[in-house]
C-alpha cells in the first residue's frame, strides 16, 4: 500500500512542476507576442540617417532605423527622413535638412551623402529601368557613350568656371553646389551598396545623365545621335493650369487666391518617383552671410536627381513663397543647334 501511495505522490509532484513550467511558458509566449507587436509598431517604414563632419575625421553617416521624427534626429551637417510608399501611393518620400552653420560646400556634400545612402536601391532600380535598359548591350550603346562623354566634359568645364567665380557670383556658386551635391549622392550611393553587401555597379556619369534627362532629347540633336530609337527618358507631354479666383478672407475682406495645377506624363519605366523636400541653408555666395531667399524646396522628382524634371517646385523662405512650373518646349531647328556649345554653356535646370 505504501508503494502505491509513493507512486501517486510522485505523480502529483511531477504534475505540479509541469503546471509551473506550462504557466511560465504561457507567460513567455504572451510577452513574446507583446514585444513582437511593439516591434511591428516601431517598424513604420520611416527610415532616418544623419551625416556628421569634422576636419579630423571627415564625413560619417549614422543610421537611426525606423520610427523617428525628423525634428528629433541629431542634425549633424545633414539629416534625412525617407519612406518608400511606392507599393501603396506610387511615391516615395524624402526630406533632407542641413545645418546652415557649416560652409555651403560641406552642407551640399553631406546632403548628397545622406540622400544617396537612403535611396541607393531606388537609384539602382531607376537606372536599370531606364538608362541601362536602353544603353547596355543594345544597338544604342555607342550613342549612349557619346552622350555620356559629352556630359562628363561639360561638367568638368562648368566645375572649373564655378570654382573661379563662386566666391562673388551667386549663380556660379550654386552651379558648384549642384555638382557637389551630386558627388555626395554618388558617395552615399556607393556606401549604401557596400553596406548591403551587394554587387551593383555605380558610376557618377549615370548620375550626370539622370540630372540632365530633361535636355537629353535636345543634346541628341546637337550630337547628331540617331532618333530612330530615342534614348530620351521623358516624353514631351506636360501641361499646367493657372487661375486667379476672387475669394473672401476669414475677416470678410475681399481677396484673391491663385491656383496652380501641373501634370507631366511619363513612361512606365520612369515610375520610380520621389516627392522631395530640401531644406538647404545655403548662402548667396561662398563668402556671403545672407541665406538664399528660398531655403525650402518641395518638388516631384526621381531617384538620383536633385532637380524636378517635371518642372514643378514650391519654394519657401523667410517672407518668401513661390510656385514654379513649366511645360516642355523643344527646339527642332538644326540651324540654331549649330550655335550651341554644350561644353561651354551650362545645360542644367536650376
Amino acid at each position: 500500500m505504501s508503494k502505491i501511495l509513493k507512486v501517486v505522490g510522485a505523480s502529483w509532484l511531477q504534475t505540479k512542476i509541469s503546471s509551473y513550467v506550462l504557466g511560465i511558458l504561457g507567460v513567455l509566449a504572451i510577452l513574446a507576442l507583446f514585444v513582437g507587436q511593439i516591434e511591428r509598431i516601431q517598424e513604420d517604414g520611416n527610415y532616418a540617417a544623419t551625416v556628421f563632419y569634422s576636419e579630423k575625421t571627415g564625413y560619417r553617416i549614422e543610421y537611426w532605423g525606423q520610427s523617428n521624427e525628423l525634428a528629433e534626429i541629431s542634425k549633424g551637417v545633414a539629416r534625412a527622413y525617407f519612406r518608400m510608399d511606392i507599393d501603396t501611393t506610387g511615391w516615395s518620400l524624402l526630406e533632407v535638412e542641413t545645418d546652415g552653420s557649416y560652409p555651403d560646400e560641406i552642407q551640399a556634400y553631406a546632403a548628397g551623402i545622406v540622400e544617396g545612402a537612403l535611396t541607393w536601391y531606388l537609384i539602382h532600380t531607376h537606372l536599370e529601368n531606364t538608362i541601362r535598359a536602353k544603353c547596355e548591350n543594345t544597338p544604342l550603346e555607342k550613342q549612349c557613350n557619346k552622350l555620356k562623354d559629352a556630359l562628363d566634359k561639360s561638367v568638368d568645364t562648368w566645375k572649373s568656371y564655378a570654382a573661379e567665380r563662386s566666391s562673388s557670383d551667386p549663380y556660379w556658386h550654386h552651379v558648384s553646389l549642384h555638382y557637389t551635391q551630386i558627388n555626395g549622392i554618388n558617395t552615399g550611393w556607393r556606401y549604401g551598396v557596400e553596406r548591403s553587401m551587394s554587387e551593383y555597379d555605380t558610376d557618377i556619369s549615370d548620375l550626370y545623365w539622370l540630372n540632365s534627362v530633361a535636355e537629353v532629347t535636345e543634346l541628341q540633336h546637337k550630337l547628331n545621335i540617331s532618333l530612330d530609337d530615342s534614348i530620351d527618358l521623358l516624353p514631351d507631354v506636360s501641361s499646367a493650369f493657372l487661375r486667379i479666383v476672387n475669394d473672401t478672407a476669414e475677416d470678410g475682406t475681399p481677396t484673391k487666391n491663385l491656383y496652380l495645377a501641373h501634370n507631366a506624363a511619363g513612361r512606365y519605366t520612369t515610375m520610380t518617383r520621389i516627392l522631395k523636400r530640401y531644406k538647404l541653408n545655403y548662402h548667396l555666395t561662398s563668402k556671403d552671410t545672407n541665406l538664399v531667399p528660398g531655403t525650402f524646396v518641395d518638388f516631384s522628382g526621381y531617384p538620383g536627381s536633385i532637380t524636378s524634371q517635371d518642372e514643378f517646385y514650391i519654394i519657401k523662405g523667410k517672407n518668401h513663397e513661390m510656385a514654379a512650373a513649366g511645360t516642355a518646349l523643344r527646339n527642332f531647328n538644326n540651324e540654331i543647334w549649330k550655335e550651341v556649345n554644350i561644353t561651354e554653356q551650362v545645360c542644367i535646370k536650376l
